[in-house]
């Protein structure tokens, strides 16, 4: 008896094409799209959207349909859409008609499902379909739409899914459906899945299908909810070119640039052993002819200018390693470094006390070069102790000469030895050493494209309220984020690059009124006893819906709460009157009755001994030497926060600013003219200003080291402290001016902040919730110039400029929040105070 063949229950259903104007955009790269606020969900793949019509449960397939009959149908349904789209360029949208059988067997009833918009990615079969079906033009220019047809039609004639639950009454349109939640889960498209929330069935409505009835879609796969979808780390992607190795560091930590450095302190290493050598065998270096001279100047000024320079060296060299600190914690296997990164410092904001930070986060070899560059700040004073006049024999003759200290000649070479050992060592340290960087980040807008992905957002609730860095750390001290390459569960799933934590599972989202938000309970109310802070850091995303974070938001305390200590107005009028009183009695003490012009009795020895070392001549170069170096210094404090505090200064107009002089402004990053040249260049003249009187003050400790020297005076036939008077009205004219810039620190409403930004995690807390970090600008920057060229040329598109702006905006979770975001958008402009500082 022969057995009949089996037959297989196949899917059938009827191709439709809908056209859709393009967005994508032409002046940037070939994967980025242009805004489209209109749109109620958008991609999260680089690749054309496609609204795709679910599949009805296996019970309401037909089964009438036979292998022939469907291959006829699949010939004529590709052949079909090959040749519409073939005279169009606009993408496709395919939508099909599943028909569902109607109670009579003999009648099939065609009834729409309700779309979804979902990515459809490449898939595996999609992508073997294409050597079988050879494609026809493109109907999106660029990109070949014929695998997203081949793999509908194979989905529709996969295999029967085995037998699902008994569907929930159908509801009536506009009323709302009831959604089945699910745990979150990363699909083929490498981000995280939109899924029902089962609290936003108030706020989801079902819109009018086009005919028939509305179904709720049933799942494609059974989801597991005891394992959820994680982050797994990848170290090193096969795919070197897709990804990229994670090393990029600032240009100045190149071997190249460190090298230079080193090679610059062996060769003043050199030339103070070559000054000691010549002193010992020729009775000096060179006869003392007075103050004025051109050997006055050579011996009394020109070893501080060489110091100068190796010193803002060193300075631009902390400034580089300070700023890339914290990512390459985040990159380190180390759970204590990592857990230690969010708090480390963006930018340098002290220079007169050494730093010990790097050394509880684990970092030796930084911590080391550190400190190691903090005591080359006293190379500066030194060098201007290095040459003595002395009263010498030479061929039975009295003569005066210069002569080298030798002991401060030694202590000199040895501090310089240091700098090049440490300069060799940091060589070695960053040399090809993992930062999680793709390229410097310097400014706000290189962080978003960090956090985009992240799935440790959650612990940043209501942080753009706290008032303090020790706020941040009882929030996140169990933490130890990572930043690099990552992955999930799924093997279909691609891999992305973010900053998150490991093992921790996905964010999920939901749909409320067109717009993709986060799932999360309602927030706790915030304590400080240790076992509720580490319960709420451990929680999800949540709501910023409680009343007192409502108040703080609008509250001009809060949001004009935080400026820098120095210059707080108390302590800003308190600089001003001592600035004024110290000139004052500089002033007076010097010109009346030519008091430095006569001389006065140095209290000391000012014999120097066969060493060329004498305490009169040490102690009045040295000293007035480091106290001009500590007026440098101060005011290099007071140059990196207004740098850092521009851009915000900038967000906080009621216009808003654009992304050149906000988001993509890198004034700490800059070199000090080079911050000078284009902050005049944005028209931000006090900053430039204060930059460049920055690198004046340079010229303080420089002339106070030369301005005293010995002489002997036959009349009383004693030794005076004489000065020399050019470099006195050179030094008086340098200190009025700093002095009359004093008045222009007063920071101004403006530049006041909730709490400071100088720590990563402060900077966070201003853009977690922002919806920049769903904007297709910030999506998959290829580079430092793709980036900046997507946010510009967004620009150039519309017709009004895009304005960026800090105040409060309606975060991704739908609630208010007070961060940096754009100034308007569809629907929901932002607030920007302006009220005044109480």
């Amino acid at each position: 008896m022969d057995r009949e063949p089996p037959l297989r229950t196949v899917n059938f259903s009827t191709p439709r094409i809908q056209r859709q104007p393009s967005r994508q955009s032409l002046t940037v790269s070939d994967d980025y799209h242009s805004l489209a606020e209109r749109a109620s969900i958008s991609s999260f793949d680089d690749r054309t959207t496609v609204i795709r019509w679910q599949t009805p449960p296996p019970e309401s397939r037909p089964t009438s349909s036979s292998y022939e009959t469907l291959q006829k149908d699949q010939d004529r349904m590709i052949k079909q859409s090959e040749n519409l789209a073939a005279s169009s360029s606009e993408p496709v949208f395919v939508i099909y008609d599943e028909p569902v059988r109607a109670r009579d067997q003999d009648r099939i009833e065609p009834i729409p499902l309700r779309p979804a918009a979902i990515p459809l990615a490449p898939n595996p079969i999609a992508d073997r379909s294409k050597a079988a079906h050879s494609p026809a033009r493109g109907l999106t220019p660029g990109t070949d739409d014929t695998p997203y047809i081949q793999y509908a039609i194979n989905q529709l004639t996969r295999e029967p899914e085995p037998p699902l639950p008994p569907l929930p009454p159908l509801p009536r349109a506009p009323q709302a459906r009831a959604a089945q939640p699910r745990a979150a889960q990363a699909g083929a498209f490498g981000f995280e899945d939109i899924v029902p929330n089962a609290d936003a069935d108030a706020d989801t409505e079902v819109d009018d299908p086009p005919r028939g009835r509305a179904l709720p879609r049933p799942p494609e796969r059974p989801i597991s909810s005891d394992k959820p979808e994680i982050f797994i780390p990848v170290d090193e992607p096969e795919d070197a070119r897709s990804f990229p190795a994670l090393t990029a560091i600032p240009a100045i930590l190149h071997p190249v640039s460190l090298m230079s450095l080193a090679v610059l302190c062996l060769l003043e290493m050199a030339a103070l052993v070559t000054s000691v050598v010549w002193s010992q065998r020729h009775h000096g270096v060179d006869d003392y002819d007075g103050d004025g001279g051109r050997r006055y100047f050579i011996f009394e000024f020109l070893p501080q200018i060489v110091a100068a320079v190796i010193l803002v060296y060193i300075l631009s060299v902390q400034t580089a390693m300070t700023r890339v600190m914290p990512f390459l914690s985040m990159a380190s296997h180390s759970a204590r470094q990592r857990s230690s990164a969010l708090q480390m410092d963006l930018f340098p904001t002290d220079f007169v006390l050494p730093r010990w930070s790097y050394f509880r986060a684990g970092h030796v070899v930084v911590g080391t070069c550190f400190v190691i560059f903090w005591l080359s700040l006293f190379t500066l004073p030194l060098q201007a102790s290095l040459f003595q006049a002395q009263l010498l024999v030479v061929d039975g003759e009295y003569l005066w000469r210069w002569v080298t200290v030798r002991p401060i000649a030694e202590l000199l070479a040895i501090l310089y030895g240091l700098v090049a050992v440490a300069c060799i060592a940091s060589v070695i340290f960053f040399f090809r050493r993992r930062t999680g960087l793709k390229w410097d980040p310097t400014c706000l807008a290189d962080l978003i494209p960090l956090i985009q992905r992240s799935n440790s957002l959650a612990d940043y609730r209501s942080s753009e309220t706290f008032s303090s860095i020790h706020d941040f750390g009882k929030r996140l001290a169990v933490r130890s984020d990572r930043l690099g390459y990552w992955r999930t569960r799924d093997p279909a799933s691609r891999i992305f690059y973010a900053l998150g934590e490991e093992g921790a599972p996905l964010r999920t989202y939901s749909l409320r009124h067109g717009k993709v938000m986060p799932i999360a309970p309602e927030p706790q109310e915030h304590s400080d006893s240790d076992g509720e802070v580490e319960a709420q850091a451990q929680a999800p995303v949540a709501s910023s819906t409680a009343s007192s974070l409502q108040a703080k938001i609008y509250s001009p305390a809060v949001r004009y709460r935080f400026v820098p200590w120095f210059l707080r107005d108390r302590y800003l009028l308190g600089w001003i009157v001592v600035a004024c009183a110290l000139f004052l009695a500089f002033v007076v003490a010097s010109f009346v009755k030519h008091a430095l012009a006569v001389g006065f009795y140095p209290l000391l020895g000012t014999t120097p001994n066969p060493l060329g070392f004498s305490p009169g001549g040490f102690l009045y170069s040295f000293v007035p030497c480091l106290i001009g170096l500590m007026l440098f210094l101060a005011w290099q404090s007071v140059d990196m926060r207004f740098r850092a505090l521009q851009p915000f200064a900038h967000l906080a107009g009621p216009q808003g600013t654009s992304a050149e002089k906000s988001l993509l402004l890198d004034y700490p990053s800059c070199l000090p003219l080079e911050v000078t040249v284009k902050a005049a260049a944005l028209g931000d003249f006090r900053v430039a200003w204060i930059s460049f009187l920055g690198l004046l003050c340079l010229v303080l400790p420089i002339i106070a080291g030369g301005l005293f020297f010995a002489v002997y005076v036959p009349e009383a036939n004693e030794v005076r402290m004489v000065t020399s008077l050019s470099a006195l009205y050179t030094l008086v004219a340098f200190l009025a001016l700093y002095l009359l810039s004093l008045f222009l620190l007063r920071p101004g409403p403006e530049r006041h902040l909730p709490h400071d930004i100088r720590k990563l995690a402060e900077v966070i807390s201003f853009i977690y919730q922002s919806p920049l970090l769903t904007d297709p600008a910030f999506r998959h920057p290829r580079s430092k110039v793709d980036l900046v060229t997507r946010l510009l040329s967004v620009a150039q598109r519309k017709d009004e400029e895009v304005r960026y702006a800090f105040g409060v905006f309606r975060g991704r979770d739908g609630k208010e929040h007070l961060g940096v975001d754009r100034l308007h958008r569809p629907g929901a402009d932002m607030i920007v105070t302006t009220g005044r500082i109480r």
